[in-house]
């Protein structure tokens, strides 16, 4: 009955803590790095209730790691703020509690804090997954709760046992009758019966009980978005954008030197064009041509893409621009587009990826899509052509765009619906503007300056002429209202415009000469049409000065190099989604990331924490390391020590004061057993030896004969034993 006890006890207290970590996990700022917490306090939890029982160095240990993190906690609520900091505790008071000795109040304590993590999801807007994370916990604390409480009352009933028992355990059984266990199956049909009425019961609840915006598998918060892309670009407003940290694309330029891509403020990474504009929403539609001098006609699957079976597509090299080589890796692309600078050249998939072709678009944007059957993750080597009229060219482009364009094309990209209060504005905006690039160049610079604030709470906007509310009274937005008040304006002046969604910068690292796109870089800018010049980029979005939380930073940094760990498994030993390549997997070892990698990497985390933490912190940890390795190592050949209950513990302090009483007193102790104490006592007619004994007695009856002693007659034996004295 014990193992099956303990093992149902831990099993389902397990369950309680990892279900509390993957309900965190549910809410996309946190993500699946939250599994990994419990899984290491589950491996640890063993270990650490070995070693609180057997080494009082590691109890000294975690008091240290308890102090320190008590001196961190202040600076945590500047640094993570105050629900990150709630939870960062929560996470350290349950890790100390899992790495520990466990009687029911610890495991009570450790039911709470899950309970607690699962509170904390609840009210962050959680993924509609949470919804299976709860049913699980249900039917997780009930069998953890029923194991808990029979562990305690056998514990009870085991202290208080007669002193002999007669062994009965060699007699036959009637009937063949087997020993009876706790978890039988009755008990086993109970629970699970007990488990199918609190999901009914908790779902009927949920179902009924009042609430503005919910459903049975999750709740959609509308009023929050995420920042990424999309296949087209809604405009909307009273929301808050939640920047996504993770990295989404590996880059790399192999002929640029250094790495390093010159002018890095120029770093865009388009996907693709949004040209038809709808009120409320920009989509894509295509053209009859694409408008770029000195190229042909390109749609579609050319000769080059069926020479190489999908596996490339190139065009025509242009003189007079810059050949950019980029080699890019994608773990998950969120478009059919592949990210690339314009104006793309040449694009190839790797040697043996299947199931994966790309294509130029038949919108005539050089836009390149792939299609793909499978996962799509990917890594493709890009050349673009690089290069933008100079500022000169761009002042003698005509605004003949009748003679440019064909009439469906230019009717397309110059239709907008602002208002005519909105165009005397932007009027006086470009007034004694005469070229067309003057015109843009008026627009942005007044939509990227002092006017206009840039920020991720977006105010509430009309249902319709939103556009206008954002250029008249609000000012404030993201990207997308920035991109599309541009456009718009610029096509009010009849210029032909269009968005383009992409990427825009990178985190570069100096180690291995690299870029790491994340999400929350995801951008939309305008291109505007020049005749005889092709399409040109503006961007009007003013420079965010949003700060990214040191949580924000450090969920940066892990996804950065998660990035890098699949792209090296992927390209080296999987070959691109074309089964085993284990022959490089030795010849290509320089790929996996070095030790001074990671460690500019663990840098780079450190340097965004506040100066304080990151000096204190590390220290206090090392500290508290080496005193822990030293006691080890001194007490490494120490006996093996039995755990003692909490009467047995009393009995034994009560037994350490004795003995310093009659050392104190001239009777001799050091080295003697307590029958060779007793003996001593009886010889001493000069001692209180009543006292004396009694004290004895109690100490063998509770030490070693598993009698209770309550606080009350610890205490009173206490008293007795500061009495003892020298008869006069």
């Amino acid at each position: 009955m014990r193992d099956r006890v303990s093992t149902v006890l831990r099993s389902a207290s397990y369950a309680v803590v990892l279900l509390g970590f993957l309900a965190l996990a549910s809410v996309r700022e946190y993500g699946a790095v939250m599994v990994l917490p419990p899984l290491l306090f589950i491996a640890l939890a063993g270990w650490g209730e070995r070693l609180e029982r057997e080494r009082p160095a590691f109890r000294t240990l975690k008091r240290a790691v308890c102090i320190t993190y008590g001196c961190f906690i202040p600076l945590s609520l500047f640094a993570l703020g105050l629900m990150q900091a709630v939870v960062a505790l929560v996470v350290f008071i349950l890790g100390w509690l899992m790495i520990g000795g466990k009687s029911g109040k610890i495991w009570c304590q450790i039911y709470l804090m899950s309970f607690f993590l699962l509170l904390a999801a609840v009210v962050q807007r959680p993924e509609p997954g949470i919804a299976l994370v709860l049913a699980c916990f249900i039917v997780a604390i009930i069998w953890a709760f029923v194991a808990l409480r029979i562990q305690v009352e056998r514990g009870r009933m085991d202290r208080v046992r007669p002193a002999r028992v007669a062994d009965l355990s060699g007699l036959p059984r009637p009937g063949g009758a087997r020993s009876g266990s706790v978890f039988d199956a009755g008990l086993f049909a109970a629970l699970m019966l007990l488990s199918l009425v609190a999901l009914v019961l908790t779902v009927g609840l949920f179902l009924v009980t009042p609430r503005v915006e919910a459903g049975l598998f999750g709740r959609e918060d509308r009023q929050r978005s995420v920042t990424g892309l999309s296949e087209t670009v809604r405009l909307a407003g009273g929301m808050s954008i939640y920047e996504d940290q993770r990295a989404v694309m590996r880059a790399t330029f192999p002929d640029e030197p250094g790495g390093a891509y010159v002018p890095a403020d120029e770093l865009y990474w388009r996907v693709t064009t949004l040209s038809r504009f709808s009120g409320t929403e920009w989509s894509r539609a295509g053209l009859q041509n694409h408008y770029v001098p000195g190229i042909d006609f390109v749609s579609g699957p050319t000769a080059t893409s069926m020479k190489f079976a999908g596996k490339q597509e190139d065009r025509a090299r242009r003189t007079g621009t810059r050949l950019v080589h980029q080699v890019i890796f994608m773990d998950d692309m969120p478009s059919q587009a592949m990210p690339c600078l314009d104006l793309v050249q040449s694009v190839q998939l790797p040697e043996g990826s299947r199931r994966m072709s790309a294509h130029w678009d038949a919108d005539l944007d050089f836009t390149v899509q792939l299609e793909t059957q499978g996962p799509r993750r990917l890594s493709y080597e890009v050349y673009s052509e690089v290069a933008r009229p100079s500022d000169e060219e761009l002042r003698h482009a005509g605004w003949d765009y009748v003679r440019e364009l064909q009439a469906a094309d230019l009717q397309l990209l110059t239709h907008q619906d602002l208002l005519p209060e909105t165009q005397r504005l932007v009027e006086t905006v470009v007034r004694g503007k005469r070229s067309p690039f003057e015109v843009m160049q008026a627009l942005e610079a007044w939509l990227s300056g002092r006017d206009f604030l840039y920020t991720l709470e977006l105010p509430p906007l009309p249902a319709s002429n939103g556009i206008d509310y954002f250029l008249t009274k609000t000012r404030r937005g993201h990207c997308e209202l920035f991109a599309s008040a541009l456009a718009l304006a610029a096509r009010s002046r009849g210029i032909p415009t269009r968005v383009v969604s992409g990427y825009r910068g990178g985190d570069f690292s100096s180690v291995d000469h690299s870029y790491s796109v994340r999400a929350s870089m995801a951008h939309l800018w305008v291109e505007a049409y020049f005749g005889g010049l092709g399409w040109v980029r503006f961007d009007p979005s003013p420079q965010a000065s949003l700060d990214t939380t040191d949580l924000g930073r450090m969920r940066a940094a892990l996804s950065r190099q998660i990035l890098r760990g699949k792209m090296f498994w992927y390209q080296s030993v999987m070959g691109f989604q074309g089964g085993w390549r284990l022959d490089r997997l030795f010849s290509r070892a320089g790929a996996l990331p070095r030790f001074s990698q990671i460690a500019d990497s663990g840098a780079a985390v450190a340097r965004s924490l506040p100066q304080t933490a990151t000096t204190v912190a590390p220290v206090a940890v090392s500290v508290a390391l080496l005193l822990f390795l030293l006691r080890l190592r001194r007490g490494r050949h120490t006996e093996k020590r039995f755990p003692l209950t909490p009467d047995q513990a009393r009995a034994v302090r009560l037994h350490h004061g004795l003995v310093k009483r009659l050392e104190k007193l001239g009777v001799p102790c050091s080295g003697r057993v307590v029958e060779e104490i007793a003996e001593a006592v009886q010889a001493c007619s000069w001692l209180d030896r009543g006292a004396v004994l009694g004290i004895i007695g109690a100490y063998n009856a509770v030490r070693f004969g598993g009698r209770p002693m309550d606080r009350t007659e610890y205490a009173t034996l206490r008293r007795a034993l500061a009495a003892v004295r020298i008869l006069r």
